[in-house]
């Protein structure tokens, strides 16, 4: 797969664009953190480049610089699928624009899915019970007390999340159990149990809470966002 004029065209649309979008993603963690929070770190855009990948996908490459208060800055490359098919199924499957997708994967160093799979992702959900009765099978196999709408107590810890944030965490593990190959693999509709021993292993850990954050479980002091 070699870059088209349309991949290099929609490169060039995409520069400004993802720069806002950086930019929009630092002001709000200043206004959250404040200017002086030593973890804070801005991405500084250098270069846009297109670049098939060993397995012929095209990507992105982005070279940006780390700045952070009170250190020196830091270069890093980091690779971005973004051939069409790739954009045409994230369009599917992800309320913003590519740019907003990407800049908080650069940002937040989320890593790039492999795959984006709109239908397989339908799938999973279709094949699921609806929310409350996932929520009441994780409360019960952690052996926990229903105390309001989204908060279950188990033990000491205070488990903080929706019915919809849970069906969201078991539809990931549902996926994840419908690709799993080989002797010891996962099976469909297994999602449900793997979400809930995820759940399980992080109360092991002795949180006080476990909030729902950026689409995952945290363990955390304090039932407020961010999880410290």
């Amino acid at each position: 797969m070699s870059p088209t004029d349309r991949d290099v065209a929609y490169v060039e649309q995409l520069r400004p664009e993802l720069a806002a979008r950086l930019a929009e993603l630092h002001a709000e963690e200043v206004a959250y953190f404040g200017p002086d929070e030593p973890e804070l770190t801005e991405i500084v855009v250098i270069d846009l480049t297109l670049d098939v990948a060993a397995d012929g996908v095209l990507d992105l490459v982005v070279e940006h610089d780390l700045v952070s208060p009170g250190r020196e800055d830091e270069r890093e490359t980091r690779r971005l699928r973004i051939d069409r098919e790739y954009r045409e199924a994230l369009d599917r499957s992800f309320q913003g624009s590519y740019a907003q997708w990407a800049a908080r994967h650069l940002y937040f160093g989320i890593d790039c899915p492999q795959a984006i799979d709109p239908d397989e992702v339908a799938a999973a959900s279709t094949s699921l019970p609806d929310a409350e009765a996932l929520l009441e099978h994780v409360r019960a196999f952690v052996g926990g007390e229903r105390i309001a709408t989204d908060r279950i107590r188990v033990g000491r810890a205070t488990v903080c999340l929706t019915p919809e944030q849970w069906r969201e965490h078991v539809v990931d593990w549902e996926v994840t159990a419908q690709r799993d190959r080989g002797p010891d693999a996962m099976r469909p509709g297994h999602g449900p149990v793997g979400a809930a021993i995820e759940l399980e292993e992080l109360l092991g850990e002795y949180p006080a809470y476990v909030v729902w954050w950026r689409g995952a479980l945290h363990g955390s002091s304090r039932a407020g966002l961010p999880p410290i």
